[in-house]
C-alpha cells in the first residue's frame, strides 16, 4: 500500500479555483490542461480522494493507463468504501493488462454495492473473456431483470452456456432475448439452428466431482429466466436437465420422462421456482453415501421457506437413487416413477410415503431449497401453475 499523501497548507479559495479550472478544461476535453490543474490542486491538498479519482480519469483520457492506475489506487486507499472508485480502478487495470487486479477491484466494488449492474456487467464480461463461462453466467444471470440491454444479456448467457455444452439452457437464454425483443433476428436464427448445433457438438464430459453424480431434472413451461436462475444456483459439478415445454401437460408425465432419460447416480426432482441453497447438493450426496450406499433410497429435501406445510413438505422435492428408480422397470420396460393418474398434486407425496413405508426414505433438513412459488410472497402466477390448480380436485 502506498504511503498516505501529505498535504501542503492550502488556501481554500486557491484550491477551489484550481478545481473549477480543471472542471472547465474537462468540459472542453482539454486533458493536458486539466491534468496540470488537478496536480496543482493535489499539491495543495493530497488527502481528497475525489481529486485523485478525477486525475485518474484525466490520465485515462490521455491513454496513460499506468498513471491512471496509480491515481485510482491512491483514491481507493483514501476512500476505500467508494464503490465507483474501485470500478474505475478495475477499468484502468484492464487497460494495463493487469487481469488479477481487475477481478480484485470489481469484486471489492460489488462487496460495497452488490446490486450495481454496471460493475456486475464488467465482471461478467471479464470472466467470459478469461474463459470462465460458468462464473460469467452467474454474473449475467443477476442482470436479466436489471440491465437495460436485456437482449444483450440473454445473448451473453447463451454464449456462456454454449461454451459449457448445456444446450437446453442455451435455448432458455435465447428465449430471454426474444422476451426482450421478439423480432430479434439473431436469436431466432440461433434457436432454429440450435438442434443441429447440439447434435454436432462433442458430448459433454461427465462432471468431475470424484464421487456420485447428481442430476437435477426440472419441468418448465415458458419460463426461461427461472431456468437460468435455477441453473445458476446449482454447483458446477451438477448435471442439469430441464424439460422446456411449449404447452401445458401433466407434470407427472414430464417427470417420468425426465427420470427415464436421466443418467445421474442421484436424480433430484426440481421445479423452476426453486433455488438450491449452497450446501444442498453436497449434503444430498453425503446422505446417500451414508444412508443408501447402494443408491436404493429416496432423500427428502427441506423446502425451507414453506414452514406452514409441516410434514408434507418432506415429500415435495425428492432425490432418488439410481437403484430405486430401477425398481420401476418391469420386464425390461420402464413403468414410470410417479403414478400417471395424477396431473400435478399429491403424486410426489404418495411416492414419498411409499418410500418411507418400505424403509427407504430419509429426510435431511440441511438439504435446503427455497421456492419462488406463486403462493409465496408476491411472485406472479404463471400458466403451468394455473393449469395445475384446475386439476387439483381431481388429483
Amino acid at each position: 500500500m502506498n504511503a498516505a499523501p501529505e498535504s501542503a497548507t492550502a488556501s481554500p479559495e486557491l484550491l477551489q479555483q484550481l478545481v473549477d479550472r480543471a472542471l472547465a478544461h474537462v468540459t472542453r476535453e482539454e486533458w493536458p490542461q486539466a491534468r496540470v490543474c488537478l496536480e496543482q490542486a493535489i499539491g495543495l491538498d493530497a488527502r481528497q480522494a475525489a481529486l485523485h479519482g478525477a486525475l485518474g480519469t484525466v490520465f485515462f483520457r490521455l491513454n496513460d493507463f499506468a498513471a491512471a492506475v496509480r491515481a485510482f489506487t491512491t483514491a481507493t486507499e483514501l476512500a476505500p468504501t467508494e464503490a465507483d472508485l474501485w470500478v474505475q480502478r478495475a477499468v484502468a487495470h484492464l487497460q494495463q493488462g493487469e487481469m488479477g487486479q481487475v477481478e480484485v477491484a470489481l469484486r471489492q466494488a460489488l462487496t460495497l454495492q452488490p446490486d450495481d449492474p454496471g460493475a456486475t456487467k464488467l465482471l461478467a464480461d471479464f470472466l467470459r473473456q478469461e474463459g470462465r463461462p460458468r462464473e460469467a453466467a452467474r454474473q449475467y444471470g443477476k442482470l436479466i431483470d436489471k440491465h437495460d440491454d436485456k437482449a444483450g444479456i440473454g445473448l451473453s448467457l447463451a454464449a456462456c452456456f454454449e461454451a459449457l455444452g448445456e444446450w437446453p439452457v442455451v435455448q432458455a437464454a435465447l428465449q430471454v432475448v426474444l422476451l426482450a425483443d421478439p423480432a430479434h433476428a439473431g436469436a431466432r436464427a440461433a434457436l432454429a439452428g440450435l438442434p443441429a448445433k447440439a447434435r454436432a457438438a462433442q458430448p459433454r464430459p461427465a462432471p468431475a466431482q470424484g464421487g456420485l453424480t447428481v442430476e437435477v431434472c426440472c419441468p418448465t413451461l415458458n419460463r426461461p429466466k427461472e431456468v437460468i436462475r435455477l441453473r445458476n444456483s446449482l454447483p458446477d459439478d451438477c448435471i442439469f436437465t430441464p424439460s422446456l415445454e411449449s404447452q401445458p401437460r401433466a407434470l407427472t408425465l414430464i417427470v417420468n420422462e425426465l427420470f427415464q432419460k436421466s443418467t445421474g447416480d442421484i436424480v433430484i426432482m426440481a421445479a423452476d421456482h426453486l433455488e438450491f441453497k449452497p450446501a444442498c447438493i453436497a449434503t444430498v450426496r453425503e446422505c446417500f453415501t451414508k444412508q443408501f450406499p447402494d443408491l436404493d433410497g429416496v432423500v427428502g429435501l427441506n423446502l425451507c421457506n414453506l414452514p406452514h406445510l409441516e410434514r408434507i413438505s418432506e415429500y415435495c422435492f425428492l432425490a432418488l437413487g439410481r437403484k430405486f428408480i430401477e425398481r420401476f422397470t418391469v420386464g425390461g420396460k420402464y413403468q414410470g416413477v410417479f403414478c400417471p393418474e395424477y396431473y400435478h398434486f399429491y403424486g410426489d407425496t404418495e411416492f414419498g410415503l411409499f418410500a418411507e413405508k418400505i424403509g427407504r426414505f430419509h429426510y435431511v433438513e440441511r438439504a435446503a431449497v427455497c421456492t419462488w412459488h406463486p403462493n409465496v410472497g408476491n411472485a406472479r402466477r404463471h400458466l403451468p401453475y394455473s393449469a395445475s390448480r384446475s386439476r387439483k380436485g381431481f388429483d
